[in-house]
């Protein structure tokens, strides 16, 4: 009992003297762009211990009661020394640059020596295999030499041994040869009348088969139009592809004028004369026949209206010029229409042309020429859509007779002109 209360006394002796001769420390180690270093070798100065950062930077170390300062370094930074003022320490340790280029030169010549040695081991082992490799050649000539003249001696005998052979079976062979003979001439006369036999038998065969072969094409070619028949009077049945057809159309002509040409009504806007576009929207009826599933043709008449857009200038019509009666913004269209259908089906691309005149106010030529697409809604209705280019009834003033208030003369004249224009129609 005594020597373990003696033995405690002096355990707590001690530690009172370490703790009255070290201290802690705590810090932590940065590089310049604040990121913190792992590893860093901190060293009291003035000792030989040394510690080691933790992962986040950190360090937390008991240094003897005489250190003054500590020092941090790590390999690629170059060294700093803190003094100990009892605060929490911190490194920053900026990059070595004299390190990193003896560390890369040093790594370059270690890479040229390993590469030196790989060129040395390479030159040894092609020069190993080039001598290995003479010594097979060497070996796989004097194997062949041999081999060779083996073969042309068992050759030789060969051959001697089959010229004796050779001979014994002329031999016998010719005299085989005259019996041969006379059975040849006795089967040959056999042969001559099984062939004929035969000729006449594969002749009467191949008669046979080509009526054969008639029969089955002319029964394939009855049964393919029969199918091509019936599938023309189902579709038949489904649309009707013949008789009287009405149409009623509605075309717009995408038209926008040019004054300078004087293609555009004047207008009054103010005391001024302005120009505008006119785009004239078309409703025709035509009463058709259509022949088969290809082509219809019919005659027609509707309506034309020339129909001012936005951008017209001025709000009515120039009253110098409403004494011109030949002008009129109505025209009546009269006209005869082919259309061809270019497949079978629900859908069906198209072809439209009509011909014929512009009325009342002069016999103004009519052109209208399109493809576009028809589609099939019912046995007899279908809704067609159509990009033409058409011939438009058009009127414009030139310099004519009469003087304005203005000092220059006009009057009216009434043309046509060629314009793009879109149509949308029903048939049934």
């Amino acid at each position: 009992m005594r020597q373990i209360i003696l033995t405690f006394l002096c355990a707590t002796l001690s530690l009172v003297c370490v703790a009255q001769t070290e201290r802690t420390v705590n810090g932590v180690v940065f590089d310049e762009k604040g990121l913190p270093l792992a590893g860093a070798v901190i060293q009291p100065v003035g000792t030989d211990w040394k510690f080691k950062t933790e992962a986040d930077g950190t360090f937390l170390i008991l240094v003897p009661h005489y250190v003054k300062e500590l020092s941090v370094g790590l390999p690629g930074f170059l060294s700093q020394t803190l003094e100990i003022d009892g605060s929490y320490l911190v490194f920053k340790l900026k990059v070595d640059k004299g390190y990193a280029q003896a560390k890369a030169k040093a790594e370059a010549e270690a890479k040229e020596e390993a590469e030196r040695r790989a060129r040395a081991e390479e030159a040894a082992r092609i020069a190993a295999e080039k001598k290995a490799a003479e010594e097979a050649a060497a070996q796989a000539k004097a194997e062949e030499a041999a081999r060779v003249a083996a073969e042309k001696k068992a050759a030789q005998e060969a051959a001697a041994q089959a010229r004796a052979e050779e001979a014994a079976r002329i031999a016998a062979e010719k005299a085989a040869r005259e019996a041969e003979e006379a059975r040849l001439a006795a089967e040959r006369k056999a042969a001559q009348e099984a062939a004929a036999q035969a000729r006449a038998e594969e002749a009467a065969r191949i008669a046979a088969e080509k009526k054969a072969a008639r029969e089955a094409a002319a029964i394939a070619k009855a049964e393919k139009e029969a199918e091509r028949k019936a599938a023309i009077d189902a579709y038949n049945a489904k649309y009707k592809n013949k008789g009287i057809v009405h149409a009623l159309e509605f075309s717009y002509v995408l038209y926008t004028g040019d004054p300078s040409v004087g293609y555009d009504v004047v207008y009054k806007n103010l005391g001024y004369r302005n120009y505008g576009s006119l785009h004239p929207v078309e409703l025709k009826y035509t009463l058709g026949y259509r022949f088969n599933n290809w082509f219809s043709l019919g005659v027609g008449t509707g309506v034309q209206y020339q129909l001012g857009n936005l951008y017209a200038y001025g709000d009515e019509f120039d009253p110098l010029y409403r004494e011109t009666e030949k002008y009129t913004p109505i025209n009546i269209p009269v006209f005869l229409n082919a259309r061809l259908y270019m497949s079978r089906g629900k859908y069906q691309p198209m072809l439209s042309l009509s011909g014929g005149v512009y009325a009342p106010l002069m016999l103004i030529p009519l052109f209208d020429a399109g493809a576009g697409l028809n589609v099939r809604l019912s046995k007899s209705g279908n809704m067609y859509f159509l990009v033409s280019v058409c011939s438009t009834p058009s009127g414009h003033f030139i310099e004519g007779e009469s003087e304005d208030d203005y000092g220059t003369t006009n009057c009216y004249v009434h043309h046509w002109r060629i314009d793009p224009s879109f149509k949308l129609g029903f048939t049934f």
